[in-house]
């Protein structure tokens, strides 16, 4: 339940800030197709993004420390133990906890989704209905379903549902054709299908529906801007439109000559393309997407506040990483993983927060064996980090490493993961 009040927090204010960001920058702009596939992505960004289970901050830190150490250790080897799993199962939830606000949240906005799938059902039942019960007629290789007379031409994949009246008046009939054609052959249908699903996912969110409604309207620029280089007429194009739009309300899925539209249609025809300014604009859409890549990401671990100070506090001079004769745990490496495993408890904490992940532990072997300057070089919090340092600092000692025959001090990493079941 966590992660989808966090997936759906995320999700929508993805869209809000790109939504608006297209609002304030691209939408009075030329690019029409630019705008499309800008759209589109913004679909699939705020449906998908959320959903990856990625540290953005981890992802930086961990190329910046990686890059530090590749610069102090060019020609040594850090060497990592193999990681150590420890398991627990989730804490219970006790039976008061069951019914509250949270489950009365999530039983709504599931109530919501429902509503959202049955309403969308029954509008394509409606277009498979009036298809079944309309005359039709295949040509040029689309459907043409006759409605009934006065209705507005409108269009669903291939099929043009059209008076019959003006599918006889030759010249009209063309230009609207070749206007519906256009919708068709690019494939609007789906993307209008694609917005849907977001309305669902997101149906208390205003902005989704804005988004919808704005991917309908590019697709009418789009179609508009290519009829007009095909029909070498515009002034005739633009009375077309205003004869034939209509204020009657068509099914959502379907594309049609809507006279809601037809001014702001009319006014970007004659919009013409800015490069430098659609540039600029180009940058501030790079910035807005790197802040939302930021915003998505888990927060699947904390990172230790001396992280970076870790490769420049190493006493290369002092601390081995490589050494001809490495330490060995007595017993041997199968022993360590065994004491490490028998003493680590999954603390409550962690358990009852649902944290996990991985504690990197970095740790010396001194030249009498013992374990000492045990330090968390990243952790998740939850008591994991705590635990796991308790636990190596209680190892045992070790057989020393050599070095041209004389014990040395020696440097290794250990990688602990937590696990809930």
């Amino acid at each position: 339940m966590d992660f989808l009040f966090i997936y759906l927090i995320k999700s929508s204010l993805s869209l809000i800030v790109l939504y608006l960001s297209y609002e304030f920058f691209f939408r009075k702009e030329a690019y029409f197709r630019f705008s499309r596939y800008l759209l589109l992505m913004t679909v699939f960004v705020v449906i998908l993004l959320p959903l990856l289970p990625y540290n953005a901050a981890n992802i930086i830190s961990n190329l910046s420390f990686i890059l530090k150490e590749m610069l102090i250790y060019s020609r040594l080897a850090h060497f990592t133990l193999d990681e150590v799993v420890i398991t627990a199962s989730r804490q219970p939830d006790y039976i008061m906890n069951t019914i509250s606000i949270g489950s009365i949240i999530l039983a709504i906005y599931f109530l919501g989704v429902i509503i959202k799938i049955i309403q969308f059902l029954i509008h394509l039942i409606q277009i498979q209905t009036l298809i079944s019960r309309s005359k039709t007629l295949n040509k040029d290789g689309l459907n043409f379903v006759f409605v009934e007379k006065s209705s507005p031409t409108y269009s669903f994949l291939k099929w043009i549902f059209i008076d019959p009246e003006l599918f006889n008046r030759t010249t009209d009939f063309t230009a609207i054709v070749s206007h519906e054609k256009i919708h068709a052959a690019e494939g609007h249908t789906y993307d209008l299908i694609l917005a849907e699903v977001l309305t669902i996912i997101q149906w208390f969110n205003p902005f989704a529906y804005l988004l919808k409604k704005t991917i309908k309207e590019n697709h009418e620029y789009i179609t508009d801007h290519k009829a007009i280089s095909k029909y070498k007429n515009t002034d005739r194009y633009q009375l077309l439109l205003l004869q034939h739009s209509s204020i009657i309300k068509t099914n959502i899925l379907t594309h049609n000559f809507s006279y809601s539209l037809l001014k702001r249609r009319l006014k970007m025809m004659k919009k013409s393309k800015h490069t430098l300014g659609f540039g600029l604009r180009l940058l501030v859409l790079s910035t807005t997407l790197v802040l939302i890549f930021f915003a998505c990401s888990s927060p699947d671990g904390n990172i230790s506040q001396d992280e970076n100070q870790k490769a420049t506090e190493i006493e290369v001079d002092d601390i081995f990483l490589v050494v001809e004769v490495m330490p060995e745990y007595i017993g041997g490496t199968e022993t360590m993983y065994e004491f490490i495993g028998n003493n680590i408890k999954y603390p409550d904490e962690a358990k009852k927060e649902g944290t996990q992940g991985r504690v990197f532990v970095t740790f010396i072997v001194e030249k009498d064996g013992q374990i000492s300057n045990v330090e968390i070089l990243r952790g998740i919090g939850g008591g994991c980090d705590e635990e796991a340092m308790r636990v190596i600092k209680n190892m045992p000692n070790w057989t020393p490493g050599l070095q041209r025959g004389e014990p040395v001090r020696v440097q290794y990493r250990l990688p602990i993961k937590f696990a809930l079941q």
